[in-house]
This record gives structure tokens, C-alpha cells and sequence, in this order.
């Protein structure tokens, strides 16, 4: 085994470093850790975010996002890659409100306020709140645990490459198909409009 390890990373008659080899175990084992520890990518598996992303039977598309998010970065506005509580994989969406904002839900009008350590999350496409999405359950509040971190950009197919903020500032060309959700308040606003706090 040692003899096999010194040829493979030194050259067998000047005894110097393979520096291609080790280039590219490097490159290798940095791209493991980066995978496990900084950020991965994940198919889109349903409707549930369309038209942000598109689930198709051969072409779905395929994001790339951050594994990690700091506790006091904001994530409001920001559409988010969330564990599945109820163990269904990886799922995508929007942040509506974090910790201690108030939230007026789009369905029946109640009000909300979120509780320490979760934000508020919900699906891009309406229909997605319904039974045919992986967790039509999963609107709403949920630990800031299972947030795994901001979407960065989308990497397949190529024709659909583009970074989530460049989505954002064009989502004004979606029409009629531009998601609606419920609305955020902050506590001063709260206590303006209704008195609670």
C-alpha cells in the first residue's frame, strides 16, 4: 500500500511530487467538503414554486443552494431550500416573515405573529397549497432548523440559468401569474393598524 501511495503521489524516478495528481485530489476533496458543508443542488420535485421553478417529466429544474445560513441573516423575501419535517426530501420556499413579525394569513385573514426561532413560509404557485404538492402541509410556520439556506441560482436546463435575485427584480413579467401571499407586518405596524402587540 505505502509503495503504491509513493508512486501515485511522487514521481517514480525523481522522487518529486506528482503535482497533477495531487492537484487533483485536492480539487476533489475540496469539492466533497464544499458539498457536504457549504451548498448542493436538488431536482425540483412539484409544482408548488411555479413559476420560479418549473418541475417538467425530462427537463426539471435544478438549483443550486446554500447549506448553511447564518441566524441573523435575513431571509424575508428570499426563497429558501427547507428539510422536509415529515421526511420528504428537500423542498423550496419563499420566506414570508421571520421571528416576531406578524403575519395576516392570505386564506381566511387571520393574524398571526411568528413565533422565536421559526420564519414563515409558503408556496410560489396557489395550486401548489394543494393536495398534489410533496408537503401541501408545509405552509406556514416552521423551525429555523429545517431551513437549510438562500437559493443561489438555477443550473439546469441552460436556458434557464439565472440567479434567484435577477428573478425577483423580473418576476413583474409573470402578469397574471404572479403569486400572491399572505402579508407581513411588523410589530409597529401591527400596533398602528390594530393595536396588538
Amino acid at each position: 500500500m505505502g509503495q503504491y501511495l509513493s508512486h501515485t503521489f511522487f514521481h517514480p524516478q525523481t522522487g518529486h511530487p506528482n503535482l497533477k495528481v495531487l492537484t487533483f485530489n485536492t480539487i476533489i476533496l475540496l469539492g466533497i467538503y464544499a458539498n457536504q458543508r457549504l451548498f448542493s443542488i436538488s431536482l425540483i420535485k412539484d409544482d408548488s414554486m411555479s413559476p420560479y421553478l418549473l418541475n417538467s417529466t425530462f427537463l426539471s429544474d435544478l438549483v443550486w443552494y446554500h447549506k448553511y445560513s447564518p441566524p441573523t441573516e435575513k431571509l424575508r423575501n428570499k426563497i429558501v431550500a427547507v428539510r422536509d419535517p415529515f421526511g420528504k426530501g428537500i423542498i423550496f420556499r419563499r420566506v414570508i416573515a421571520e421571528e416576531h413579525q406578524w403575519v395576516q394569513r392570505m386564506d381566511d385573514g387571520g393574524i398571526i405573529k411568528v413565533p422565536q426561532g421559526h420564519v414563515w413560509i409558503e408556496c410560489e404557485n396557489p395550486d401548489g397549497r394543494k393536495i398534489d404538492s410533496l408537503s401541501p402541509e408545509l405552509n406556514g410556520p416552521i423551525s429555523r432548523k429545517h431551513v437549510l439556506g438562500p437559493c443561489e441560482r438555477i443550473i439546469w436546463p441552460i436556458w434557464r440559468c439565472t440567479s434567484f435575485s435577477d428573478m425577483n427584480k423580473f418576476s413583474v413579467l409573470f402578469g397574471d401569474k404572479k403569486p400572491r401571499h399572505s402579508q407581513m407586518y411588523t410589530s409597529q405596524q401591527m400596533y398602528d393598524k390594530y393595536g396588538l402587540q
